[in-house]
């Protein structure tokens, strides 16, 4: 199974967020437009991306993760619980805050499905 995600900045799309599923594993990908200047980019993405203007799953994981509460945070029950979670689930987290952080106005937006007709 694939989950897609718009990376939406400044009212713009930049880029795609991807999650692929297979073997109970969650490889993450994102691709960003190729046609804007990566210094158009929010930081936390421009650090990252490389000159093909990907992100691959390993600093992927890394992006994700500095966009979501850590694990440590004091009352991180009380923050998990608000979520609806009953553990510490990094990509669940994501998804309830929809990508967004402090550090930046980034975030996600599910994909439209390409009509199959």
């Amino acid at each position: 199974m694939v989950k897609t995600y718009n990376i939406i900045y400044q009212d713009q799309a930049i880029g795609v967020f991807t999650e692929t599923y297979a073997d109970y594993e969650v490889t993450l990908h994102i691709q960003m437009d190729k046609t804007l200047e990566k210094a158009k980019f929010p930081a936390s993405l421009y650090v990252l991306v490389d000159d093909n203007y990907e992100i691959e799953n390993e600093l992927a994981w890394v992006w994700l993760d500095s966009r979501i509460i850590p694990s440590t945070r004091i009352n991180i029950e009380s923050n998990l619980k608000a979520m609806g979670l009953s553990e510490y689930d990094p990509l669940a987290i994501f998804h309830w805050t929809k990508g967004r952080c402090t550090a930046d106005k980034a975030y996600l937006e599910l994909a439209p499905v390409p009509d199959a007709g």
